[in-house]
């Protein structure tokens, strides 16, 4: 969860550097326009992203296995049992906090690929202006 607070801060300071978001309150420190650093942080946000959404997945099959147990163990127990309702319900609420986490890094990775693609074409111009 703390690794998508570091993401936002350096994805919406690279938005806002290039000036492609204009609904976002602005950092109070701008960098400047760094297309070679915008680019290593991009790729950094994208791999760590990467592995949170995994991280996110493997939790979550965990979940889907501890579910399973719990379903047994009802099953097992011939009238309802309070610690394992409040289990289920722990467990749903994680899980919820998990699905929550990998949308967001879903989000983050669809709009860093937009931003990839403009420092590319930013370069790419930059690299066409320098040569006449």
């Amino acid at each position: 969860m703390i690794m998508n607070r570091i993401h936002n801060d350096d994805f919406f300071n690279i938005q806002y550097s290039m000036k492609t978001d204009y609904y976002l309150k602005p950092p109070s420190l701008v960098p400047e326009l760094d297309l070679v650093e915008f680019t290593r942080k991009l790729t950094a946000l994208s791999t760590s992203s990467v592995g949170v959404t995994q991280l996110c997945t493997t939790q979550d099959r965990i979940i889907q296995f501890l579910f399973e147990q719990l379903d047994l163990s009802r099953n097992a127990l011939s009238a309802p049992n309070a610690v394992l309702a409040t289990l289920s319900d722990r467990l749903s609420f994680t899980r919820e906090i998990l699905r929550a986490e990998r949308q967001h890094n879903e989000y983050i990775k669809a709009a860093s690929q937009a931003q990839v693609q403009m420092v590319h074409d930013l370069s790419h111009t930059t690299n066409q202006l320098t040569k006449y």
